[in-house]
């Protein structure tokens, strides 16, 4: 740092929203040993700060869904540029420190925002977007070292050993001071925000610091919603997680959903489990309880206010209760499997829903019946919406559509029945397509809808599986829809096709004792390959059908299509032949690829381009995002599904055929590849049913986490 005078130092930057030749100062002030890592900073060049973030926000393009468009970076480095590296963090602190005097002086911006962000959070993004940049390379090559072998480190001289750990040391410090600011923040789109700064901060080599850190904090009642959101919800930062502690913390704060903890706890062992279980239950009966409540807030959070004026709390205090009850109401209607109470299409989402299929539908991309559920569904949910769409339809001259739903009554009660309108897209289920490139349905092939309508056919169907697991074509192709326009939907259809014959079951007729035997019929059966594409995903959307089937969860012999055709492609390369073609990184794979990095590979092509590269055919997705929970299903849709399913069935029978020739067993090649099972969810689980098993001291496991 340019000195001045004695302890006092000059950085110069550019105005970051006036012309870029004026230049200004920000003095620093350092203590009198001149090593102090606080520098005071003029209040005027802090409130500079601010004023230039304010003004370059504001001048941020507005986006069609009324978010600006923001160059975080850009921003982020017209303001710091000029600042010199090893006083970056200083700056930063000293910014956080001035707010509360920048809004004294500008009350107008105390309630100012971009994208949901006020003045700190968006401060505090372009910092760290920035500081990023100013670590550069330098830095990556370091982390870059610590992470690989030991050999490496040894050709280091002991002073670069010595440098490399003291840079180490330095940049840590500045991390720890940088979250011990961001880690109490919390931000609206808190999963995105903390997946961001986890990256701009390099945290990864330092998973298990970080969640220590994150938990040391929340015993002080200083960690957000957000950061404990992210250490929970996040696969690699959650097995660092000791106890059930921070999930205490979490719940008592409102900071996770019941989907959230539901996969945590799958993750943990048996006897945690059961500890997790009855930790649940205790949060259940603090609903009703605000002084247990407050007390909890006292022992692991660090806050002893409320229990100390209780029963005249603050109104902080009562409507962070009030928070934690429908939170916890929320959570135990997500353990018990059951939808929340407001499971309706997101409002902005449903605005640009129906923007976006009026002007599909105008420019030929859609058809009129698809149009046609999307409004109906969409406009039944969110009733307010009716004006926009009724105004937009007539903008295009759809007047006979406007009056259409301009007059339309809808039902009190929710109702799956959308009237088809007019002759369908398609007369038969079997009408090819124009494109002769795009697979079509075989008249040989029969197509049968199952519903609860239809007598025997359930019957029939159960007794299929059975005769095709005995069969010389042991294998199921297996797929489900649900509708993209509920926040948490369910499997609406569920589509099954053995060799000669394809099942439509219609899941939203079926009564649970029908869709419990479905389940237990299909995928109980260990000699039946039932055969899916990303088929996990289905899974959690089956399950919300059937919470309680075992098979739902622990699936007897089901196998991903792109695992079935990268062993065959393995056996063909052993072979000098090429099957199909694999996606490469020329830099990083090897001779021989291992056959799940080439099944992960192909999974990245999506089903259509997948059956296109290996068959020559490719398959028509106009219907992917249908209202699948309209009734009755149009044609087209029957059509989109029952082809879903056959499409791998020809990719099995092709890799018979080619396993065939080269007399190899495909079965017994693939049989270690099937899903692996997952826990049962947490209160249908015989392991954790207090009543099968020793209770639980819920107050001798509440004193251990207290000393934790």
């Amino acid at each position: 740092m340019k000195q001045t005078e004695p302890g006092v130092g000059r950085l110069s930057r550019p105005h970051p929203v006036n012309s870029r030749s004026e230049k200004r100062d920000i003095s620093a002030v350092m203590s009198e040993d001149n090593k102090s890592h606080t520098l005071e900073f003029a209040s005027a060049e802090l409130t500079k700060f601010f004023d230039d973030l304010i003004a370059a926000g504001n001048a941020q393009p507005v986006e069609n869904n009324g978010q600006r468009k923001v160059k975080v970076f850009h921003i982020g480095s017209s303001l710091f540029k000029e600042v010199p590296k090893d006083q970056l963090v200083d700056v930063y602190e000293a910014l956080m420190a001035h707010l509360p005097a920048y809004y004294e002086l500008r009350p107008e911006h105390r309630e100012w925002k971009i994208n949901e962000h006020d003045a700190k959070q968006f401060m505090t993004q372009c910092f760290l977007d920035f500081l990023n940049s100013a670590w550069g390379s330098p830095i990556a090559r370091q982390m870059q070292r610590d992470s690989h072998s030991q050999e490496q480190n040894e050709n280091e001289s002991e002073e670069e050993i010595a440098k490399r750990k003291s840079q180490d040391a330095i940049r840590l410090d500045q991390v720890r001071r940088i979250l011990d600011i961001i880690v109490p923040m919390d931000f609206s789109s808190q999963e995105k925000y903390w997946r961001h700064a986890f990256v701009m901060l390099r945290l990864k080599s330092y998973e298990e610091e970080f969640v220590n850190f994150v938990a040391s904090k929340a015993s002080k009642g200083e960690a957000s919603c957000a950061v404990l959101h992210f250490c929970i919800r996040n696969e690699y930062l959650s097995k660092y997680i000791r106890g059930l502690k921070l999930i205490m913390q979490a719940c008592l704060i409102g900071a996770v959903s019941g989907s959230v903890l539901e996969a945590y706890f799958a993750s943990l062992p048996k006897d945690e489990r059961r500890k997790a279980r009855a930790l649940v239950d205790y949060l259940k009966t603090l609903r009703e309880n605000p002084k247990e409540y407050f007390e909890a807030l006292r022992h692991y959070l660090g806050n002893p206010e409320a229990a100390a004026t209780f029963p005249n709390v603050a109104q902080e205090f009562q409507e962070q209760f009030d928070k934690f009850k429908v939170t916890m109401n929320e959570i135990m209607r997500a353990l018990s499997c059951q939808p929340p109470l407001n499971n309706k299409i997101d409002p902005i989402w449903a605005k640009k829903c129906v923007k976006e299929h009026i002007r599909k539908f105008c420019s030929g991309i859609t058809s009129a019946e698809q149009m046609h559920d999307l409004l109906h569904n969409v406009i039944y949910q969110r009733r307010g919406l009716r004006a926009m769409a009724v105004s937009l339809l007539r903008k295009e001259n759809l007047d006979e559509e406007a009056n259409y739903y301009e007059q339309l009554e809808f039902a009190r009660n929710y109702t799956p029945q959308i009237p088809i309108r007019g002759p369908q897209k398609i007369e038969s289920i079997y009408e090819t397509f124009g494109d002769a490139e795009l697979l079509s349905l075989p008249p040989r092939v029969e197509v049968i809808v199952v519903d609860r309508n239809a007598r025997g056919s359930l019957v029939k169907a159960f007794r299929s599986f059975e005769e095709a697991a005995l069969s010389d074509f042991p294998f199921a192709g297996v797929d489900a829809e649900w509708t993209a326009y509920l926040p948490d939907a369910r499997a609406s259809v569920l589509q099954v096709a053995l060799a000669d014959v394809i099942y439509i079951f219609d899941l939203d007729s079926l009564s649970r004792d029908q869709n419990e035997r479905l389940f237990k019929a299909l995928f109980g059966n260990e000699k039946l390959i039932k055969v899916g594409f990303q088929f996990n995903e289905d899974l959690l959307k089956l399950r919300k059908v059937s919470p309680k089937v075992e098979f739902l969860y622990a699936p007897r012999s089901l196998i991903c299509i792109s695992l079935l055709i990268a062993t065959v492609a393995t056996l063909a390369g052993e072979r000098n032949e090429a099957i199909i073609n694999v996606p490469r990184n020329e830099k990083k794979d090897r001779e021989q690829v291992a056959i799940c990095t080439i099944a992960a590979k192909l999974k990245g092509l999506g089903l259509s381009k997948l059956l296109k590269e290996f068959t020559g055919l490719g398959l028509d997705k106009s219907e992917q995002c249908s209202v699948w929970t309209r009734r009755p299903l149009r044609h087209a849709q029957i059509r989109y599904g029952a082809l879903d399913v056959y499409s791998l069935v020809i990719m099995v029978e092709k890799c018979l055929n080619l396993c065939s020739r080269w007399e190899e067993n495909l079965i017994s090649l693939v049989a270690h590849d099937y899903v692996t099972p997952v826990s049962m969810p947490l209160l249908f689980s015989v392991d954790c049913d207090p009543n099968l098993y020793p209770r639980i001291d819920i107050l001798t496991m509440l004193a251990e986490m207290k000393t934790q």
